[in-house]
């Protein structure tokens, strides 16, 4: 699906730069990056989603150079800060997505779709009234709406509680169990480690370790004793 192949990035006028990158992720498969604050987690996925350029190295995408049309119709990305409109409906924002991305979806599906994240009954309540948890649940909704083939999360579960964070994770494992690949970032090692096929350890701009899946089964004590 995506391969990043010895990424290099550097911040100017700074010290921090982002070393020799390699990772994969193939379709159903889930990616999580795991480091302290500052360990580049966020760096990669702005290179992964061309929000900044690697200063050497390459980005493919199914096996050809990463383009612009793949990052507006088979990439999509999330981020922590990620918002609409708060003065708008949740179903005037869709409608809106709708309309920017071109998308052939018709308000009788987007209803549906409302319904399947259980949020029709908040179809015309204005976004900014929402909980924290359904934000983030249709904010998810609105980043998979054109079905991408990759989907970039970072930190997708800040400020949940332990039901929604239980709620967002199945929609995570349901979006690659239909053929998505997923990359998401997170601090909290219990996220990563129960919803992983592999997980990269990063610190100081580097990958200091690869857990895989197939060679054994992810644990948080896996992941915590490269931050002992």
């Amino acid at each position: 699906m995506i391969k990043g192949k010895n990424l290099t990035y550097r911040y100017p006028n700074a010290d921090f730069a982002l070393s020799n990158i390699d990772l994969t992720v193939s379709s159903d498969k889930i990616l999580g990056l795991v480091g302290e604050n500052g360990a580049g987690k966020t760096t990669l996925l702005n290179l992964l989603t061309g929000f900044l350029k690697a200063d050497s190295g390459e980005i493919l995408f199914q096996d050809k150079t990463l383009s612009r049309t793949n990052l507006i119709q088979d990439i999509s990305y999330l981020p922590v800060d990620f918002t609409l409109y708060d003065y708008l409906t949740l179903f005037e924002n869709l409608t809106f997505v709708v309309r920017m991305r071109h998308l052939s979806i018709t308000s009788p599906a987007l209803k549906q779709i409302l319904s399947d994240y259980q949020l029709l009954d908040r179809r015309d309540s204005k976004l900014a009234t929402l909980s924290t948890g359904m934000k983030q649940r249709f904010f998810f909704l609105v980043a998979t709406l054109h079905q991408p083939k990759l989907l970039i999360l970072d930190e997708p579960f800040t400020g949940l509680d332990p039901k929604q964070i239980l709620k967002f994770q199945q929609a995570i494992r349901d979006y690659a169990q239909k053929g998505h690949a997923v990359v998401f970032s997170s601090h909290v090692l219990d996220f990563v480690a129960t919803l992983c096929d592999q997980v990269l350890v990063m610190n100081d701009g580097k990958i200091i370790k690869i857990i895989d899946k197939i060679e054994s089964n992810i644990c948080r004590e896996d992941i915590e004793a490269y931050f002992v």
